[in-house]
């Protein structure tokens, strides 16, 4: 009787792994950041300290730990604080909690390395501010990014310069694309969309919405496509 699974596969590891990083309470969880910009390799963030869950990660939380090459975060993760992510430039891959709801602005500025990304259904609000949200700016490995349902508005400057991103799959919730939500993505081809034609239709495009793009973009409904014109 430890507690099943979790403990079991933190036991021999536990204060190694909970050492990497600073925790401060937050209402009924904790908060959790880096100590120091020299966390490397695959970093697992834990589910639990001192019996509470880990909830937040905090503002510049893990930013300029250059040598991380991927996060796995826990579900009891349901915010990812500003700039928490910035300059991570080995970062590979990132599997977010399937409970996320808010995503800070700028939380993976500069993430070069990082090739695909899943925002899941959970996350309704990517913050922004009069310079945009940034979240993913610079981020010039990213090929495929997969939205989820909460994401009803794709914001001001959420992919500026990802100039390798191909591909975006977006469901049928999707109301709006603001100006410059995809400015500099000069390899956008494909918006894979589960709506069907009428509704993308109703999809409010801002004029520049895909401001510098390169190609045709190809928008595949459920029933058909539909080509926006470079």
């Amino acid at each position: 009787g430890n507690g099943g699974f979790s403990n079991v596969f933190y036991s021999s590891h536990d204060k190694q792994s909970l050492e990497m990083f600073e925790f401060e309470r937050n209402g009924d969880g904790y908060t959790i950041w880096a100590k120091d910009d020299n966390l490397s390799g695959d970093v697992v963030i834990p589910e639990t300290f001192k019996k509470k869950p880990i909830t937040e990660i905090s503002e510049y939380a893990f930013s300029n730990c250059d040598n991380i090459d991927s996060i796995t975060m826990p579900d009891t993760i349901i915010s990812i604080g500003k700039y928490a992510f910035k300059n991570c430039t080995g970062i590979t891959e990132i599997k977010l909690s399937s409970n996320l709801e808010t995503i800070g602005i700028g939380a993976f500025i500069n993430c070069v390395s990082l090739t695909s990304v899943e925002i899941p259904d959970s996350v309704y609000e990517i913050e922004t501010d009069f310079w945009g949200t940034k979240t993913f700016e610079g981020c010039n490995a990213l090929k495929v990014v997969r939205l989820g349902k909460g994401i009803t508005n794709i914001k001001y400057k959420i992919f500026d310069e990802c100039s390798a991103l191909d591909s975006i799959y977006v469901t049928s919730m999707l109301a709006g694309v603001e100006n410059f939500a995809f400015s500099d993505c000069v390899s956008l081809k494909n918006i894979y969309f589960t709506g069907s034609v009428e509704q993308w239709q109703n999809v409010v495009l801002g004029d520049k919405a895909f401001f510098e793009h390169q190609y045709d973009i190809t928008v595949h409904c459920a029933d058909g496509e539909i080509i926006i014109e470079k």
